[in-house]
């Protein structure tokens, strides 16, 4: 796969331009034709909101984790105190998925509002001819 011979039978290993997609393994081919580059500005904005995604989901989590366990806590000991800790820790958390959800509505109407479908006609329409 990797050498080539010439018209006088010399064995030279093969260019890239002479490699062929055919030769290629089926994984790689498509692979190639599909590649979209990605300018560094887009790759950063997209890192930063897998980060933040990320720092999201941990703190749900957390806060899920810190709900059920003094709960629980409550429930064991029947500590007054830890009862109330458990409230304030619930309060907290419904407060976050609020927040949460807010957020998400909000991109999802600025999403619809910069494409240009959500645009619609324009306000006056005019006709050209040649």
């Amino acid at each position: 796969m990797g050498e080539t011979t010439d018209s006088g039978g010399e064995v030279r290993p093969a260019t890239p331009a002479a490699t062929s997609v055919s030769s290629m393994p089926e994984s790689a081919a498509p692979a190639m034709s599909a590649s979209v580059t990605m300018s560094p500005s887009m790759a950063m904005s997209n890192l930063q909101r897998e980060q933040v995604l990320a720092r999201r989901r941990t703190a749900l989590i957390l806060l899920m984790i810190a709900a059920v366990a003094t709960l629980v806590g409550a429930i064991v000991t029947g500590n007054l105190v830890l009862l109330g800790v458990t409230l304030v820790v619930d309060v907290a958390l419904a407060v976050y998925i609020a927040v949460l959800l807010q957020i998400k509505q909000r991109q999802a109407t600025t999403r619809f509002r910069s494409s240009p479908l959500a645009e619609g006609p324009p306000d006056e329409m005019r006709m050209v001819s040649y």
